[in-house]
């Protein structure tokens, strides 16, 4: 119900303004976070924090192959807002839920693809193939 409320709310923000506040909401919050997370001594805050740039990497990379689909999804930016504060708030765990589910799991299984992919291609930086 809250999630649904907030969805109406950010609605009638319209684009204008619902982009730059899901791009605060992304970033900035869970920067300062990570902050105060690395600056105390449990270590749950660090999990939640570091798990969340992972899923949120994820969505980023997501979101970019798909670029040209989304700008045209009627009220994407209200519900990416709504996604991102289900994946950080504490009480609904929401990126550990999607990182223990679904990015973990694929994550182990390409991890072998992945690493030779990055040490292929840090060889052809090393030899000078890639340009600067």
């Amino acid at each position: 119900f809250f999630c649904f409320i907030l969805f109406v709310a950010l609605s009638l923000m319209g684009f204008i303004l619902s982009r730059p506040l899901a791009a605060i909401i992304a970033t900035a919050w869970p920067a300062y976070r990570s902050f105060k997370a690395l600056s105390s001594p449990e270590l749950d805050d660090d999990v939640q924090w570091l798990t969340y740039w992972i899923v949120y990497g994820v969505l980023s990379v997501f979101e970019m192959i798909f670029d040209t689909v989304i700008w045209w999804m009627p009220f994407y930016w209200e519900a990416r807002i709504v996604f991102l504060l289900w994946l950080q708030l504490p009480f609904t765990q929401g990126a550990l839920i999607l990182y223990k589910d679904r990015i973990r799991p694929f994550l182990v299984s390409k991890s072998g693809e992945i690493d030779r992919a990055t040490h292929n291609l840090a060889d052809r930086q090393n030899l000078g193939l890639i340009n600067r």
